[in-house]
């Protein structure tokens, strides 16, 4: 694990640095500084981290669930019925299999066709065009 120092850079070739830092509270600001294959360095991006310290014992821990057993009334006593069974006979009631024509109820009404007239223009009274 790395320490930091204030105003010592650290170099690495991974993406990644763990800390092993204790810092004190307060805002504190780190500066990360990329260099490329090439030995060029990206713009400066600063972190700014912010310690804080907690004040007064952590909150108790919520009251444990009570669980409630609710009061059933006495059970009115169940008398057992007999069942009741009617016995069915099967009843087979052969078909014809021979179909029988079926005859028409009624005759097919035949198409009516009127032949069509043309109707006359209706002129208006003005002397316009017919419409």
């Amino acid at each position: 694990m790395t320490v930091l120092t204030v105003g010592k850079p650290i170099t690495t070739d991974t993406p990644r640095l763990q800390v092993d830092n204790a810092l004190p509270v307060g805002a504190h600001v780190f500066r990360l500084v990329v260099v490329d294959d090439d030995g060029l360095e990206s713009d400066p991006f600063d972190a700014t981290v912010r310690v804080i310290q907690v004040t007064g014992p952590p909150p108790p821990p919520p009251p444990p669930i009570s669980t409630v057993t609710p009061t059933v009334p006495a059970a009115t006593p169940v008398v057992p019925v007999a069942p009741s069974v009617t016995p069915v006979t099967p009843v087979a009631r052969p078909v014809s299999p021979v179909a029988q024509p079926v005859k028409p109820v009624a005759q097919p009404a035949k198409p009516v066709v009127k032949p069509v007239t043309p109707m006359k223009p209706v002129i208006p009274p003005s002397g316009g065009k017919p419409t």
